[in-house]
């Protein structure tokens, strides 16, 4: 069984642009449900329009 040793965190070297990605998740962490909430229709259509382009790239017909 492997432990979690919180010391060996200190001495992890993180590449700058991972760690700007990291920010930018915990930024807008939990904002995707005030977005859901407030314009639900054109989140939906934006997923259609999503599905719609990916079968349209890999050849897949959509009836």
């Amino acid at each position: 069984m492997k432990f979690f040793e919180n010391n060996k965190l200190n001495y992890i070297v993180l590449p700058m642009n991972l760690v700007r990605m990291l920010t930018a998740i915990n930024k807008y962490k939990g904002k995707q449900e005030l977005y859901k909430r407030q314009s639900p229709q054109m989140l939906n259509k934006l997923k259609e329009i999503v599905v719609i382009q990916s079968a349209e790239s890999s050849g897949v017909l959509i009836n």
